[in-house]
């Protein structure tokens, strides 16, 4: 979620706007959703101008009448208030890019076509957001309000090789699609005393595995606790983030507590919520000895390069074929593809017990591949690009 004291895209997206206000981009003004009733209408943060259209304050009503009523007033009040924000920016404009495929996404990228201004798409989960899986949707009208935004847009920029073999597989142009992968950004974070900063978390007496994420069914947390009634030797389970839906975690919380019961306390299982202080979540990264990973679906699985980037081996499910290019080599960790929780419990056991990683190549590795400054480079170049189509005698002040 946007703004960046939130974990995730937001804190993603927030960063590299920031920065690339740095590298020559004048204003950026975003238009976001809230997840928060009191929200102010709008914020600043870093120079960067944040709108907020409204927030979903009817999503826990239990009537299904009520709630599909309320939840439609809901759509014709943010189009609304997101029709009249669009108005007042589009002077100010020169470059409209949007993150995911979401309603309010699509509707800013019909907003740039009405008004002729250049649009970036940018995709973010396969099987969630490619044309490929949009193309699915039944109504016809719906269906064409979700694509239509892939072929207007100018650049199409996706985070994973397998969204971009989805995007050609639908047909979009290759020379439109730019393949890269997330900026992820922990290199200030990198040189505190992290030991002490996460001892409070830690069973140094055991051998400890990291999971970080949003608690939703997407994530596939119960594959993970279902192997871990197979894991061997003493172990801490640490499992880091929010949990919205509050059935799911039940369920969950559960599965944890007989886990401990069946292993006579040999598993511990600490669920720690959501972790805003970015030290301290790097600092769980480098005194874990491994993290694990099980999604159904992702665009790229940022909590695997940020593993990485802290010299963390990896153990996960292929999830989409994503993670094959991620862990390119058994250095890194384990692509282990399976749909049996013993089988990947083995790998973990060997991966904890018997292999040795080199913790600081690993880290060195991914410095390299995730790059966040060659990659906001990369950006500039596009956006600069696109502006020599539109007006081919000079570079216009830049704003997105």
């Amino acid at each position: 979620m946007y703004p960046p004291d939130f974990t995730g895209a937001g804190l993603r997206i927030h960063r590299l706007y920031s920065n690339l206000r740095k590298k020559g981009v004048n204003k950026v003004y975003v238009i976001t959703n809230s997840i928060h009733k009191t929200e102010k209408k709008t914020r600043t943060y870093d120079g960067i101008e944040i709108i907020y259209i409204g927030c979903n304050k009817y999503a826990g009503r239990q009537t299904q009448i009520g709630k599909k009523f309320l939840k439609t007033m809901f759509v014709l009040r943010i189009f609304f208030k997101t029709t009249i924000s669009f108005l007042k920016l589009q002077s100010e404009v020169d470059i409209i890019h949007t993150v995911d495929s979401s309603w309010l996404s699509s509707l800013i990228g019909w907003y740039a076509f009405f008004v002729k201004k250049p649009l970036v798409k940018e995709i973010v989960s396969l099987g969630m957001d490619d044309p490929l899986t949009l193309q699915k949707t039944k109504l016809p009208l719906l269906k064409y309000f979700f694509l239509f935004p892939f072929h207007y847009a100018r650049l199409v920029i996706v985070i994973s090789p397998p969204l971009k073999d989805a995007c050609t597989a639908y047909g979009l142009p290759a020379d439109k699609i730019w393949c890269r992968f997330n900026p992820i950004y922990l290199d200030s974070l990198h040189e505190e005393n992290d030991t002490n900063i996460a001892s409070r978390y830690l069973d140094f007496s055991a051998r400890r595995i990291l999971w970080v994420g949003v608690i939703i069914r997407r994530k596939n947390l119960e594959f993970l606790l279902n192997a871990a009634f197979y894991l061997k030797g003493k172990i801490q389970l640490l499992i880091v983030g929010p949990h919205p839906d509050e059935e799911y975690f039940r369920e969950i919380t559960s599965l944890s507590e007989t886990i401990t019961q069946e292993t006579n306390g040999r598993i511990k299982i600490s669920f720690l919520g959501r972790i805003d202080d970015r030290r301290e979540l790097v600092a769980l990264y480098k005194n874990s000895h491994l993290f694990w990973f099980a999604s159904h679906n992702e665009g790229l699985g940022n909590v695997v390069i940020e593993s990485l980037l802290c010299g963390t081996p990896i153990v996960t499910l292929p999830v989409n074929n994503i993670m094959n290019y991620v862990i390119q080599n058994t250095e890194d960790g384990e692509v282990v593809n399976t749909n049996d929780p013993k089988y990947f419990a083995d790998i973990v056991n060997t991966c904890l017990h018997t292999n040795i990683y080199h913790r600081d190549q690993i880290a060195e590795r991914a410095k390299k591949r995730f790059n966040h400054d060659q990659i906001e480079n990369e950006y500039v170049f596009k956006f600069h690009d696109i502006m020599r189509l539109k007006m081919t005698d000079r570079y216009p002040e830049k704003s997105l």
